[in-house]
């Protein structure tokens, strides 16, 4: 994770947004103006899908987690401790590799990777898709859509759902962002309380839907003080000594990181993220009721430590609730405009 810079002023982030654009993934003219509280970016989708060749995707470099002092340089070697290790067969930090076909599953059709262009380095991130009447949006880490350094939008956004770059496998294709939505909140602010971000994706081949073609988590959204028993993260760590090349789960609970504030990060123990994990999903599941999608991975400790953690931005209403209201009446609006 990227931590916020400074504001950056609405009117600035709308005129980007207005810009024309003929490079790949660059910015395209919005069709309607975003609610008040959500900054957005629109994207033309030209090029892009032929922009990531195997190549560009294969050496993608991990978006990093951060977090004010930490030491997230790649290759610091730290584990979370055997007895807080959930995950059957998990390594020193809690991961273990989701099985093989990911084809098998929908958690792992859903779950995928978020490939972009931050400054001149080709970058990645974890994503899913979320549930919508519009079933076109991903969700994702804020950071892994604006850059609070440089003040700008990522370029080139694509999702690759089931990617298994170990075998050169996306079964599923490239879904080019049209959209980025993120918390004007995340953008004032910045801390990880607020650190979510959903995308809206083009159309497939034969105008099939994303949603239609892997299926969906179900968001739901909470308040600080529910806490999680049994929860999932996945993604696409690339920090050392991961490789981004293939889907990676960590199993653990999850309390409020902060539970005296309203609206409080989870938390978890069992699980230490590394880079190329951030907008990773955190799913978990009621009996046999859907599996549900509770937040995105946002930051955790320091590499060094022996007793990592890890921390999600949950879905807040006045967050989420909020945007993935606005992206998804803009989806519907633009396929109407569209068609």
């Amino acid at each position: 994770m990227r931590r916020i810079a400074p504001t950056l002023a609405l009117a600035l982030v709308l005129a980007a947004a207005g810009t024309a654009a003929s490079a790949p993934g660059a910015p395209a003219a919005p069709v309607s103006e975003p609610p008040p509280d959500v900054v957005q970016q629109v994207y033309s989708p030209q090029g892009v899908s032929s922009y990531w060749t195997n190549a560009r995707i294969t050496h993608a470099k991990p978006e990093h987690l951060s977090a004010p002092g930490a030491d997230h340089s790649p290759g610091t070697d730290r584990s979370v401790p055997r007895a807080k290790r959930l995950t059957p067969r998990a390594d020193a930090n809690g991961y273990a590799p989701w099985p093989q076909p990911y084809k098998r599953d929908a958690r792992s059709r859903i779950s995928g990777k978020l490939v972009f262009t931050s400054g001149t380095d080709d970058t990645q991130c974890s994503a899913s898709v979320v549930r919508s009447r519009s079933r076109s949006l991903v969700v994702t880490a804020a950071h892994c859509a604006w850059d609070p350094e440089q003040r700008t939008w990522s370029r080139n956004l694509a999702f690759i759902p089931g990617a298994d770059d170990r075998r050169s496998r996306r079964p599923y294709g490239i879904w080019p962002v049209t959209v980025a939505a993120v918390p004007r909140l995340y953008m004032d602010k910045g801390p990880s309380e607020y650190d979510v971000a959903v995308l809206t994706v083009a159309e497939g081949r034969r105008g099939r839907h994303v949603q239609d073609v892997v299926g969906a988590f179900t968001p739901r959204t909470t308040n600080s003080s529910v806490r999680f028993k049994g929860f999932h993260s996945l993604g696409y760590p690339a920090d050392a000594p991961y490789d981004g090349e293939r889907l990676m789960h960590c199993l653990g609970n999850a309390e409020p990181q902060f539970p005296r504030r309203p609206d409080s990060t989870l938390v978890t123990d069992n699980c230490h993220l590394y880079g190329g994990n951030s907008g990773g999903p955190w799913i978990h599941r009621t009996g046999k009721g859907p599996w549900e999608i509770i937040g995105v991975t946002s930051t955790s400790s320091d590499y060094k430590v022996k007793n990592g953690n890890s921390v999600a931005a949950r879905l807040l209403p006045k967050t989420f609730g909020v945007l993935i209201r606005g992206a998804d009446q803009d989806a519907r609006r633009r396929a109407g405009a569209e068609g």
